[in-house]
Parts: C-alpha cells; sequence; structure tokens
C-alpha cells in the first residue's frame, strides 16, 4: 500500500480543512484521521498519511504528528483523479474539475483537428 501512494502525485482531502501547527516535526504535514481510499489494495479504512519533503512516506493506523496537521475527520482522502476524455479544457473546466479531484484532463478521443 505504502508503495501506491508514494507514486501518486496529488492526495486530496474533498474539503479545505483547517491547517494547525504542532511542535514536533516528525513529519512535515500530516493528514489526520482521514477516510484512505486505495484503489488498488482496495483499502478503506481511517488512517494517518505522513508526508515529508513533499513526498507521502507513511501510512498509519496509529496517529502521526508533524509540523503541520490537516484534521481530515469524516472526510475523504483519495489520489487524484484522471479525465481521460474532457470536454472543458478550459481554465474555468480545469477549475471546476479540482473540485471534484480531478487532477489531469486528457482529451483522448480524436486530438486535435486540423492536424496542419
Amino acid at each position: 500500500m505504502l508503495n501506491t501512494f508514494k507514486a501518486l502525485l496529488a492526495v486530496f482531502v474533498f474539503v479545505t480543512p483547517a491547517v494547525t501547527a504542532q511542535s514536533d516535526n516528525t513529519f512535515d504535514l500530516v493528514i489526520h484521521a482521514g477516510r484512505v481510499i486505495d484503489p488498488e489494495t482496495q483499502l478503506d479504512a481511517r488512517r494517518d498519511i505522513g508526508i515529508r519533503g513533499g513526498r507521502i512516506v507513511a501510512v498509519s493506523e496509529t496517529p502521526l504528528t508533524g509540523t503541520q496537521t490537516i484534521d481530515a475527520s469524516g472526510q475523504t482522502v483519495s489520489p487524484g483523479f484522471i479525465d481521460i476524455h474532457t470536454h472543458s479544457p478550459t481554465l474555468l473546466g480545469q477549475h471546476l474539475s479540482l473540485h471534484d479531484g480531478i487532477t489531469s484532463q486528457l482529451d483522448l478521443e480524436m486530438g486535435a483537428w486540423p492536424v496542419s
């Protein structure tokens, strides 16, 4: 499971959480007590996620501490989603898609036309 999360480029919490400072800096950032969903391993459980240097380095059943903590209680934490057939490649479309957790938009229907 940890390798799956290390490979991810983004982790989303589906609300804007409060960020609080703590004195222990074991991790740069901890996402605390969120419902973590990992489709590869079918994990669907409450976990703490420890991030150091911009990378996920720990997924734990027990509480972690860090310089900053995001309280994700009652929220879902999952990898970013890829939309492989978008019809809104505009800045507004990208902004709206982020609210749904979409971090990559691809227009794979037929590409650019005309080719020239």
